[in-house]
């Protein structure tokens, strides 16, 4: 059984690679880094958490087309203001730490997570 979660962990690794060597060589992606990169947008994207959606990607693939994302206009996109910096421990949050916070404060669940691992008080 511990043998197939190896293999499954490494089956997921390798795609994940894979995936990331694809995104990283797409000129589409190379573009839209550079057009970011020149409103200045950077540090906001790198507060999004970018999640692949498997399902969607297969859909696509099964379909035999490409994503149709076109460039945005420069008149649609809006600076955002800057949040209120977060502390922990008197050091500033990174946006994934800040991430991570709002992510558990909102979804995890500390009584399934507490009956899982075997903690009662």
């Amino acid at each position: 059984m511990e043998n197939q979660k190896e293999v499954r962990r490494k089956l997921v690794e390798h795609l994940w690679a894979e995936i990331n060597k694809a995104i990283v060589h797409s000129r589409r992606v190379k573009i839209a880094l550079m057009n970011i990169k020149e409103l200045g947008f950077l540090d906001e994207v790198s507060e999004y958490n970018l999640v692949l959606d498997v399902d969607k990607l297969v859909d696509m693939m099964a379909m035999g087309r490409e994503g149709q994302a076109g460039p945005v206009p420069r008149e649609n996109i809006q600076n955002a203001p800057p949040e209120e910096k977060q502390y922990i421990d008197g050091q500033p949050m990174t946006p994934n730490q800040v991430l991570f916070e709002e992510y558990a404060r909102e979804r995890f669940d500390e009584r399934k997570w507490m009956k899982k691992t075997g903690i009662r008080f």
